[in-house]
């Protein structure tokens, strides 16, 4: 059975990291466990399908807690590349990434993973925080990011439904 959390818009907030880079947070609730979620999340594999602004990515270095990924992005006015490291805390349910190169100034944010009282109920949130180089506003990126929030909560929530249903298959 879905629960009517999972069927909701989600809560948009914009914040601020501890260096004063603006950014957005979206938190929303979906019908995949924690654990299982987590993992969906940590998946390169899935980029294309949840994220189709990523128009490209390669993945340069892995191991089991850590990935480098080189991206190719659409930022409003143009294709940006930049890399990313992600770093996974399975005990804390939590992926974070900060950039290691590229044409951005600042790309820092995460997912975080909670249990709810249901436990096929997980609640996310996703936190991104972006400083753009001279060639496209940062308010432009972060009104475009907003709107763009519950289109990615629906692809999220699509995709990872689909994948954990598989895995458990």
């Amino acid at each position: 059975m879905t629960d009517p959390r999972c069927s909701q818009p989600p809560r948009i907030n914009r914040v601020t990291d501890d260096v004063g880079t603006r950014g957005i947070e979206a938190v929303f609730h979906i019908n995949v466990g924690a654990e299982p979620m987590l993992e969906v999340l940590w998946d390169t594999d899935s980029y294309g399908e949840m994220f189709p602004d990523v128009k490209a990515y390669r993945v340069l270095d892995q191991s089991d807690v850590q990935v480098d990924v080189e991206m190719t992005v659409d930022a409003v006015l143009k294709h940006v590349r930049y890399v990313l490291r992600r770093s996974l805390d399975r005990d804390n349910l939590t992926i974070t990434w900060r950039e290691i190169g590229g044409e951005l100034k600042r790309v820092r944010g995460g997912w975080w993973v909670r249990r709810t009282d249901r436990d096929e109920v997980s609640e996310l949130t996703y936190r991104a925080f972006v400083a753009v180089n001279r060639f496209v506003p940062t308010r432009l990126v972060a009104a475009t990011a907003t709107r763009k929030l519950d289109e990615m909560a629906e692809r999220v929530r699509r995709v990872a439904g689909r994948l954990a249903a598989r895995r458990d298959a």
